[in-house]
């Protein structure tokens, strides 16, 4: 397993303590589907839902936002890049699958906003989901696609404004060993999945917050 450690502007600290925002919206079948195909749903009104919930979250003054899996078309991510940069709002958001040569990736996105010298801005930074579902697999092989195997595992631990969080994406929650490797290294776990796993991951995540000992956002 790789663990690659980012220190982002970790000696501006919050003043109170940070508010999460976290996404309630639908994640439909048919969208996932499409995206496989590599024809994703771009359509205005999907752009608008996403629209709503970033305008609602920065009114309630959220400094983080969380979206469920397979909730952002990739082709939507520079619009939430430059929403996270005007605003400073980290944005944790699982991508649909994304179909280059056949090949069905499962993306991770976490967009870190910064300010340097005055100007803001945001780093981009993409995981690729270690452990796919089973019915997952099974989608994408039906359709005659191929699911990426990472070799190493990877795994991002980041410090942003002296809060040091990971995020896991769905099924690797259920990987005990993978889990462990965060004991005493975060204060945040962001929990990113599909809105009908949610039941099924509860009782993992009520475990998980009292082995690492750390918030999660579910």
């Amino acid at each position: 397993i790789e663990l690659n450690e980012f220190q982002i502007q970790k000696d501006i600290k919050f003043k109170d303590n940070p508010k999460i925002s976290i996404a309630n919206t639908q994640v439909l079948i048919k969208n996932i589907e499409t995206s496989v195909k590599g024809k994703p749903n771009l359509s205005n009104q999907r752009y608008r839902v996403f629209s709503k919930l970033l305008k609602e979250s920065r009114i309630a003054g959220a400094d983080l936002f969380v979206l469920p899996e397979f909730s952002v078309p990739y082709e939507f991510v520079p619009s939430l890049a430059k929403y996270s940069e005007r605003n400073q709002m980290l944005i944790i958001a699982g991508l649909e699958h994304w179909n280059v040569k056949d090949v069905v990736y499962n993306f991770i996105v976490s967009i870190i906003p910064v300010t340097i010298n005055g100007i803001k801005d945001a780093v981009v930074i993409y995981r690729l989901k270690n452990h796919y579902a089973h019915m997952e697999e099974l989608i994408i092989r039906g359709f005659g696609y191929k699911v990426p195997k990472p070799n190493p595992y990877r795994y991002d631990l980041i410090n942003w404004r002296n809060l040091y969080f990971t995020s896991f994406y769905c099924f690797e929650l259920a990987d005990t060993y993978h889990r462990s490797i965060f004991r005493s290294k975060i204060d945040l776990l962001i929990a990113s999945e599909w809105n009908r796993d949610i039941p099924y991951f509860s009782n993992i995540v009520e475990a998980l917050s009292r082995d690492l000992h750390c918030y999660i956002a579910q």
